[in-house]
């Protein structure tokens, strides 16, 4: 029987791991990278390799410093031309909406889509410290949305808090499907129909 994508990845160890979704990548990267407006020459560390990191990063650890420092220390050898910290962060964050496409097809690949139940959950996303929230105006204006609308409570933890709400959906095995960032206020059961209809 021949293995699937899911298979592949599953039973490879983390060196191969790097292997499998940067072929993934740089395949999948060249339906998207129209959508990059990028003046200059072309980066000597591709944008491949980059999101190769990015969605392994997402899959395993989920503080990009510690997983930077950890890449750099055991597998500098797979990308040896590894860009420093601040440029790759800046990077990431360009990249950001191609990595979440090529997210979504990578999961395809791995049958989450055929997954019969999910999980659903949420958690605050914090911006500032609840007492400054009345003098930061930049995230409601930067978001187009209403500044009331930013605060929230957050019931495990029994405090009121500014920002936004992070609804999360997972597979039983712990893989996320699909996220909606939203504002603090609104509920998860406010948010579910429109999540699973985006999902």
């Amino acid at each position: 029987m021949e293995k699937t994508f899911k298979d592949t990845v599953s039973s490879a160890d983390f060196a191969d791991i790097f292997t499998i979704v940067y072929y993934f990548v740089d395949e999948s990267y060249k339906n998207f990278e129209n959508m990059l407006k990028r003046s200059g020459s072309t980066p000597i560390f591709s944008d491949s390799k980059i999101i190769t990191l990015y969605l392994v990063n997402q899959m395993f650890n989920d503080s990009e410093r510690a997983f930077y420092s950890y890449f750099r220390k055991n597998y500098l050898h797979l990308f040896p031309k590894m860009i420093d910290r601040t440029r790759y962060h800046r990077r990431c964050k360009d990249l950001y909406r191609i990595a979440n496409l090529i997210r979504l097809e990578l999961l395809w690949k791995m049958d989450v889509d055929m997954q019969s139940h999910h999980i659903m959950d949420s958690m605050p996303v914090p911006v500032c410290k609840y007492a400054r929230a009345s003098r930061n105006l930049i995230f409601a204006a930067e978001y187009g949305v209403n500044n009331d609308s930013l605060y929230g409570y957050c019931a495990a933890k029994k405090e009121d808090y500014y920002g936004f709400k992070l609804h999360l959906l997972v597979t039983t095995q712990g893989i996320p499907a699909h996220f909606v960032l939203a504002p603090a206020s609104h509920h998860d059961v406010s948010l579910a129909p429109e999540m699973l209809e985006s999902y």
